[in-house]
This record gives C-alpha cells, sequence and structure tokens, in this order.
C-alpha cells in the first residue's frame, strides 16, 4: 500500500521514538528507520478534495514484528480486532438490499434509508472558488473557523460606479444596495482556510482585495515540499483550462464538510452495481420477517448487467447472518 496511507515495519525491532508526526525504530540488526507522517491533502478534483490525518498507536519501548503497522490512516483503515498489530482496508458495510422497480431506482439508480447515509460520514472539503477583477471592492468578508450554511454570504462585492454629488447619502446607500453581489457558500461546514491566487502586481490590488491576499497567506504552502508561496501567478496559471485573465484574481474558499450521503453521491451495491442516489427516505421499510431494509435497487437494472453475484453475495451474507445469531444464541444458553 502507498505510504502516503499506511507505514508498516522493515524487520523485527523496538520502538525507540514516537513523536505527533513520526516514529523511530531499532531494527535486531542495529540500522534505525524513521517513519514521517502528516496530514495531507488529495489533488482538487470538481472542486473538493480530502484531508487525509494519518496516526500512529504505537508507544515507546514497544516490541515489533515485521509487517506490524507503524501508522495508518483512519478514514480508509481500522485496527484489526484480532490483531492489534494489523489494519484492514474499510471498504464496504453490510446493508440489507431490497429489489423494486419503482421510479427513484430507474436506470440503476439508488434508494437509501437515512439511517444508512447518515452512518457513511466522510470529511469533504468542498471548494467555492470565484473570480473577480484586481480594482473590485469587497465587504463583510466571512470569518474564518466559523460554521456556515449554504445560504452564507462568502462576501459582498460593491460596486464604486454611482458617482453623483446631488444625490444624498441616503439615496445612494439604497441604489448601492441594489447592485450588491453577495456569492453563498452553498454548502454547510465549517470554513477552514482561504486561497487567493493573482495576476497583476500586488500593489494593482484594491485596498480589500489586498486584506484577503494577507489573510490567505499562511495557506499558501506547496505540500510536496512546505514551501510557501504568494498568490502572483501569470498567465500559465488556469482554471479548468482557462488561462487567468492579467489583472483578475482566482478565490478560492475551502469549506470542511462533514457530511453522510446524499442524493447525487455514487454508490456500488454488491461488487460492480455503480449506482447513483435519487432518494434518501426517512420512513421505516421492513421485510416479512420483520428486518429493516437500509437500500432499494432494481432487479432489472442488476439482470442487466449479466452477472449473478449480487444474488450470490446477498443470500451468503444474509445466511451467515442468521447462523451466527443462532451460533450465539446456542453457546449462551
Amino acid at each position: 500500500m502507498d505510504k502516503k496511507f499506511v507505514g508498516y515495519a522493515k524487520q523485527d525491532g523496538n520502538v525507540e521514538k514516537v513523536t505527533k508526526t513520526s516514529v523511530t525504530i531499532k531494527y535486531k540488526d542495529g540500522t534505525k528507520g524513521t517513519f514521517t507522517f502528516k496530514q495531507w491533502t488529495s489533488k482538487e478534483e470538481s472542486n473538493a478534495t480530502y484531508v487525509h490525518n494519518l496516526k500512529t498507536d504505537l508507544i515507546e519501548k514497544q516490541n515489533i514484528k515485521y509487517g506490524d503497522i507503524v501508522y495508518y490512516d483512519p478514514g480508509f483503515f481500522e485496527v484489526d480486532m484480532f490483531d492489534k498489530s494489523k489494519v484492514f482496508y474499510r471498504a464496504n458495510v453490510n446493508v440489507n438490499v431490497a429489489w423494486s422497480e419503482v421510479q427513484e431506482t430507474f436506470e440503476d439508480a439508488l434508494m437509501i434509508s437515512k439511517k444508512i447515509g447518515d452512518a457513511t460520514t466522510v470529511s469533504q472539503i468542498k471548494i467555492r472558488d470565484l473570480v473577480l477583477d484586481k480594482s473590485d471592492e469587497i465587504a463583510e468578508v466571512v470569518e474564518l473557523n466559523k460554521k456556515v450554511t449554504p445560504n452564507t454570504a462568502l462576501f459582498t462585492l460593491v460596486s464604486n460606479v454611482i458617482k453623483d454629488d446631488k444625490l444624498d447619502k441616503a439615496t445612494l446607500d439604497l441604489l448601492q444596495s441594489f447592485i450588491k453581489v453577495s456569492p453563498k457558500a452553498k454548502y454547510e461546514g465549517n470554513m477552514i482556510k482561504v486561497k487567493v491566487y493573482y495576476n497583476c502586481e500586488y500593489k494593482e490590488l484594491s485596498k480589500s482585495l489586498k486584506k484577503l491576499v494577507d489573510i490567505s497567506s499562511p495557506y499558501m504552502v506547496d505540500e510536496s515540499t512546505g514551501k510557501k508561496f504568494d498568490g502572483m501567478v501569470n498567465g500559465g496559471y488556469s482554471i479548468n483550462g482557462v488561462p487567468l485573465e492579467a489583472g483578475k484574481l482566482h478565490i478560492k474558499f475551502y469549506i470542511d464538510v462533514n457530511g453522510g450521503m446524499t442524493p447525487g453521491d455514487k454508490a456500488v451495491v454488491s461488487s460492480q452495481l455503480k449506482s447513483t442516489i435519487t432518494t434518501l427516505y426517512d420512513y421505516p421499510i421492513e421485510t416479512e420477517g420483520g428486518d429493516e431494509v437500509d437500500a432499494i435497487f432494481s432487479a432489472k437494472g442488476s439482470l442487466a448487467r449479466i452477472v449473478i453475484s449480487p444474488q450470490l453475495m446477498g443470500t451468503l451474507a444474509t445466511c451467515l447472518e442468521k447462523l451466527g445469531e443462532k451460533a450465539c444464541e446456542i453457546y449462551f444458553k
């Protein structure tokens, strides 16, 4: 597995030192191995990214064997309950799926219960990006480390085009209010950072945009090297393949959205039934035997794949679950 996600001991040895971001192991042949791990962010795609927080469960003076886990990403791995020195990949969750040909399952769509949707939470960073002109003035910029809702204004773009000495202040303020633009966050979560890239000289920016650039400065860091850089770019900088024009700014607000699955998210039923969630239902659906139905998929959609593994996996998993219940009943009598 890639060392970005998990690290393991190369030989038998003893844990010599443990910090928040590193582990040093003295191997049996006398050599030392130092494992460095830290928070990292995945590549931004479709205005979203993920933060990976690596951790270790090792303590100093602990003996360790070849292949034992040194650190791992808890967002993808979980400690094996039968062998604490190992972790396993959290690739799926067992749910009861029913077949039903309804509008919500048309063309391989999927219905899931709100209970399952809430249980499959993932910490995802959503990005709201906007392009402004270097002379634009903004006000009421959203504060960092604050909770936002979909309707929270990121800032207010204020126009300076109204300059009539014959109008009193009240009239000017009223006219100004009609041409204010306040882009919304569109997501619910915590505003964690902002980055500003500008294709001009810093001194050419408006006063309010300079303040925003200064706020973004601590976050302008190259994650691969750890080096800081300013947000000044040239024509080679592009947004989705479109070059940023001279005199323009690209502002990116990062919102930490820790939520469950919602309509539009992707899922895979069994091993190959790719699907898009259309509906989250919050009312109980049960089988004749009283078991709760967690999701609903199309039998026609499954059969169209010309595979029977969903039926085999579902039948086997259900049998094993019932056998486990019976075994527990017998054991604890």
